[in-house]
């Protein structure tokens, strides 16, 4: 990828709205317009690659890049487009000069003829039409040169306007690539491998329905009472566990249970006992 820097010229960043100038000088070096010009001037008739243009909201600055899979390609139509951007805004602007003065030339030609016809009218008049005619030919006059003012004023900026840009940094050929990058691709990968991760963890727990709590029991049992809670044995031995180790937690689970359910039948006829895991 190259890029190269253009600085507009101020009388390209006068408009009433310099929110918008920016914007609009942006949109002409991505056009077509440009595009063109680029293509005549590498003298081919198809461009491959399109720049773009990128705007600092506080400078006049426009950074143009150009991006390849060859280096030297992206620095010659970078360049190119500086080039051709500046040839485009300069035509236009010879054009806005060119027709001011072809406006500003018209208006006095056409005081002249309107002097001219009435020079013509004072000789033919009497004394009193003369003097009207005289007044409305002064007038004519004043105006004439009223305009040529304006036309040497316009021809005086003209000599002295600078170019419509001018080139800030030229592009030059990359030594390194923009794409791939291992160490940022491995980094995002290790990122949204590790966001994707928790995401399915939170999703495992979320629709996981098996009871590994107490907890997880209230709403299994639709709001009964915890009788008791056996711990899990995993070795057995040949005799009961409440011979060989009295004091063990499972014996007294299963007591607190005897005694859970020997309450409850005081409150209840218990005839069914329903036992699962």
């Amino acid at each position: 990828q190259s890029q190269s820097s253009v600085v507009l010229a101020g009388s390209s960043v006068g408009s009433s709205d310099p929110t918008r100038t920016i914007p609009n000088e942006v949109a002409i070096i991505e056009g077509e317009l440009v595009a063109a010009r680029v293509a005549e001037l590498l003298g081919i008739d198809f461009l491959p690659l399109r720049a773009r243009a990128l705007s600092s909201s506080e400078t006049d600055v426009i950074t143009i890049t150009v991006a390849s899979t060859d280096a030297e390609t992206t620095a010659i139509i970078a360049n190119a487009y500086i080039q051709a951007y500046i040839d485009v805004k300069n035509e236009q602007k010879l054009e806005g000069i060119t027709d001011a003065i072809e406006a500003v030339q018209g208006q006095i030609s056409d005081l002249q003829e309107q002097i001219d016809e009435l020079e013509a009218q004072i000789g033919d008049s009497d004394e009193d039409d003369a003097a009207a005619l005289e007044t409305r030919a002064r007038f004519l006059l004043s105006q004439q040169d009223s305009y040529r003012q304006t036309l040497d004023q316009i021809q005086l900026e003209a000599s002295l306007s600078r170019p419509a840009a001018q080139v800030v940094v030229p592009a030059s050929v990359p030594t390194q690539p923009i794409e791939p990058r291992p160490f940022r691709t491995a980094m995002l990968a290790l990122v949204i491998g590790a966001i994707l991760g928790l995401a399915g963890v939170f999703l495992l727990d979320y629709f996981d329905q098996s009871i590994k709590r107490p907890e997880d029991l209230a709403p299994a049992s639709e709001r009964q009472p915890l009788l008791a809670l056996v711990p899990f044995m995993p070795e057995r031995e040949a005799r009961p566990l409440a011979m060989s180790a009295p004091n063990h937690p499972a014996v007294e689970a299963y007591r607190g249970l005897r005694t859970n359910l020997q309450f409850l039948g005081l409150e209840y006829d218990i005839k069914v006992i329903q036992i699962t895991s």
